[in-house]
């Protein structure tokens, strides 16, 4: 079971290894900025509904306010009249507003707490898409520029460490043999 095990270890690295060499890491990272731009913007839209949501929330509050001091106002005109039966229906629509009130006041408390948070969150997805625009930059610019003795050719750095490699082993073989190095 081991060996099936170790084999199947180094299949999967393999296919990795092809993986990580067909990737492109500036088209990797160009494809996370697009969409990491994509969710900032979606957030942002987000934000402004949520920020049209307050004012509609806040709005209603005060036109709630108007009308329960009008009809406050009225029913204590009928109350003072002693036309207590015209008062109750004014009474009864002071009191449904008022709990409507608080019902808009405790809605946009929670909306605001979100806001809050989404605002928070986006600050923090900005910092992220900032620093992944960064390492493109860094990306970019090392792809551009040649390494150090480098004619420009497109040799990867795994083929100068095999290479490297095979050096220092044919060294190895003529000092083993009793061969001079040079």
């Amino acid at each position: 079971m081991s060996i099936v095990k170790r084999i199947s270890r180094l299949v999967k690295a393999d296919i990795h290894a092809v993986l990580d060499m067909l990737e492109d890491p500036q088209a990797v990272l160009e494809q996370a900025i697009r969409e990491m731009e994509e969710i900032v913007e979606r957030h942002e839209e987000e934000e402004r509904a949520s920020i049209e949501h307050t004012k509609r929330l806040d709005e209603r509050s005060r036109q709630i306010a108007r009308e329960v001091a009008e009809l406050e106002g009225r029913s204590q005109i009928a109350i003072d009249s002693g036309n207590i039966e015209m008062a109750r229906p004014l009474v009864r629509r002071v009191l449904e507003l008022k709990k409507e009130g608080q019902a808009a006041d405790a809605l946009r408390e929670r909306s605001v707490a979100d806001r809050k948070a989404r605002e928070e969150s986006l600050k923090e997805e900005r910092e992220r898409l900032a620093r992944m625009k960064e390492r493109l930059v860094i990306v970019s610019n090392s792809a551009e520029q040649p390494h150090a003795g480098s004619t420009g050719s497109s040799v990867r750095e795994e083929e100068v460490e095999s290479e490297i490699l095979r050096l220092q082993s044919n060294r190895s073989e003529k000092h083993a043999r009793g061969g001079k190095s040079q």
